[in-house]
């Protein structure tokens, strides 16, 4: 399918690239496009306080039309997948703890590390 695509590509104006080069074209539009729509997704969903994005961080039309194409799964994940609600407790289990240090003179310090 790349070689039929490549084919009709090469034969309009502008760069010439083997079908190799295409899918990785495709692969950065792809990524970038859905980079930088997740970026505004975040942004979106922020806590507010902040400034508008930036005209860079708004989609071009390109975007635009990949983001349509590949759809907002493989932008945002699955919703009908839920997310794991983990806590994670480690005021608990936060103790000193002694590190060696060995400089250039292979002389030691000890040097007492905080949580």
């Amino acid at each position: 399918m790349w070689q039929q695509i490549t084919v009709i590509l090469n034969a309009t104006p502008g760069a010439r690239k083997d079908w190799s080069q295409r899918r990785k074209t495709w692969r950065d539009l792809r990524c970038n496009a859905k980079n930088k729509k997740s970026e505004i997704i975040r942004h979106q969903r922020g806590t507010g306080g902040g400034s508008p994005l930036i005209p860079e961080e708004i989609l071009s039309v390109t975007d635009q039309i990949i983001t349509e194409m590949i759809g907002p799964t493989a932008i945002s994940g699955d919703q009908a997948v839920t997310q794991p609600n983990d806590n994670f407790d480690f005021e608990s289990q936060c103790e000193y703890i002694t590190v060696t240090v060995v400089d250039d003179v292979k002389t030691q310090k000890e040097i007492e590390k905080s949580p």
